[in-house]
């Protein structure tokens, strides 16, 4: 146990990218790395899925929704490629992008959004009490911009990629400025040397 602890605080130093004590550009509190992380969100099939459900698997999050102009697209094209990069590693990682829009992104633009990037990632969403609970978990801070018209709000958000350890516990804080060769990197050296 203290050795994988010691390996996750160096990764957390060892990344240029990675955020410090605040998610970029937002007022979220950032959980201390080895902090139990803990959710319940659903998935476009109406099921839950929970933190426990994923114990035994890195987990990569990214809280977003499907309409974002620029930073979702370009996070799960990172995340995409990260697991490519992977190879077989990839299938001790489980990415999911979390719909913070549970109001336009219905079950199906939800499966087909992240299906366009990597079927390997898995959509969740909930509802707001839900996406409340498991932000504050994450450190993840969003709210909504209204628009011109009651259904064109946008939603401002936490450029963050958020990586669990097999046991649940906080591992890094990515910046969406990461390049997937680096995060790539970064994960091949945590799984390796974790054994799991």
């Amino acid at each position: 146990m203290y050795r994988r602890t010691a390996v996750l605080g160096l990764a957390l130093l060892g990344i240029g990218a990675v955020s410090g004590g605040r998610a970029a550009g937002t007022e979220a509190f950032a959980p201390a790395v080895g902090t139990e992380i803990r959710f319940a969100l659903q998935d476009t099939q109406g099921g839950t899925v929970s933190s426990a459900d994923l114990r035994g698997r890195w987990v990569l999050v990214f809280f977003g929704y499907t309409s974002c102009p620029d930073l979702c697209p370009t996070a799960l094209l990172e995340i995409a490629q990260t697991l490519v990069q992977l190879g077989p590693l990839a299938a001790r990682v489980q990415p999911i992008f979390v719909s913070i829009d549970p109001q336009r992104d219905t079950p199906k633009i939800l499966e087909e959004y992240v299906s366009d990037f990597d079927k390997r990632i898995l959509p969740l969403t909930g509802n707001p009490e839900q996406l409340d609970r498991a932000a504050k978990s994450f450190g993840v801070e969003f709210f909504k911009i209204p628009g011109s018209a009651p259904d064109a709000y946008t939603f401002a958000h936490s450029a963050i990629i958020t990586l669990l350890g097999p046991e649940g516990g906080l591992a890094m804080r990515i910046s969406t400025d990461v390049s997937a060769d680096q995060m790539a990197s970064k994960l091949k050296k945590l799984i390796e040397v974790d054994g799991f």
